[in-house]
């Protein structure tokens, strides 16, 4: 007999990398660092560090290459907008609690300054995972895998790189284990 697993319903996660970002990379780290300085931070899903007010959708090659992404997804008739964009400076033995992004489509992160070692890693749980919690432990890890359906997903942040997903994941970054800041650049987006 014959049976074939259908992987149905799936949650979009795009990955993406900035091809010019090492050209750019140390001016955002000194303009996150120079916002960080004059403004307070905000407290929403942070716990320690410091996440910035709403920012201008900058610096212009991340977008640039954003809207790159959007226009290769979206069908042609689709249009996307930037919602609000902020900076996250997640120091030792800082973390995001489990959150979601009410009120746009799309969340998204960008990794502008990776310490080496365990600086954080986003976790993207299962959106199924509440009711299919005993299906999801009892299949098979082959088929879980070839599905990709697990309980959650883990993503090692990678300077230059980054993510955007449907906003209703419930997703949360786990703590930095390490003496050093890790940068990023967060933002949400909505479709037309």
């Amino acid at each position: 007999m014959t049976v074939n697993c259908i992987s149905a319903f799936p949650s979009p996660i795009l990955q993406f990398g900035v091809s010019d970002f090492a050209d750019q990379r140390q001016q955002m780290v000194d303009n996150i660092y120079s916002v960080m300085e004059t403004t307070e931070s905000v407290s929403l899903s942070n716990e320690g560090g410091w996440q910035s007010p709403t920012q201008e959708p900058q610096p212009k090659v991340l977008f640039e290459s954003v809207n790159d992404i959007m226009t290769q997804f979206l069908n042609e008739e689709l249009q996307y907008s930037i919602g609000n964009v902020w900076y996250n400076v997640n120091t030792e033995g800082s973390f995001n609690h489990k959150h979601t992004h009410p009120g746009c489509d799309l969340a998204a992160v960008f990794y502008v300054k990776v310490p080496e070692g365990d600086c954080g890693r986003l976790e993207i749980e299962n959106p199924n995972y509440f009711n299919q919690v005993k299906l999801l432990d009892a299949m098979k890890p082959d088929i879980k895998e070839s599905m990709i359906a697990f309980t959650s997903m883990w993503f090692n942040p990678i300077e230059g790189t980054g993510l955007i997903f449907p906003s209703n994941l419930v997703h949360r970054v786990s703590k930095n284990n390490t003496q050093e800041d890790r940068i990023s650049i967060s933002w949400n987006m909505h479709v037309n």
